[in-house]
């Protein structure tokens, strides 16, 4: 009852008010990111992006690393199992093992290395296409 009392007392300006009112924040929420919110996000992508670079710019370099170690890793290997003076069977075994595990690792280590090198690659192109859609 009260409801239906202060509907009718509402006239038809104070209607036009609340519908332009309503209109009027209807427009402004519904007309998405503000040019600023925009410009925030498309900095926010860019520092992502060049993080990312930075990122894969470092696993990079730290997989050339490995490899070479892996190389000379093998070549000590080699170097192992080659006869070598007053040394035993048993010393030449362990040796052996010790550099297998040794380039085990390594080859761990590269593989980690790849995945996460493609795991950036895969990372700044999600943040370039998002940075493309800003636009």
């Amino acid at each position: 009852m009260v409801v239906l009392r202060v509907v009718r007392n509402v006239t038809l300006d104070d209607m036009k008010t609340i519908f332009c009112f309503a209109a009027t924040a209807l427009l402004l929420f519904s007309c998405g990111p503000s040019e600023e919110e925009r410009a925030r996000l498309q900095k926010s992508r860019e520092d992502s992006i060049n993080k990312s670079k930075s990122a894969l710019e470092a696993a990079t370099n730290l997989l050339i690393i490995k490899k070479a170690d892996l190389v000379a890793s093998s070549d000590k290997l080699n170097s192992i199992k080659q006869p070598q003076f007053l040394r035993t069977a048993n010393e030449r075994e362990q040796q052996i093992r010790n550099q297998v595990i040794v380039i085990q690792n390594l080859e761990r280590d590269i593989k980690r290395l790849d995945n996460s090198i493609a795991t950036e690659h895969r990372r700044i192109s999600r943040l370039k296409n998002e940075l493309v859609s800003l636009h």
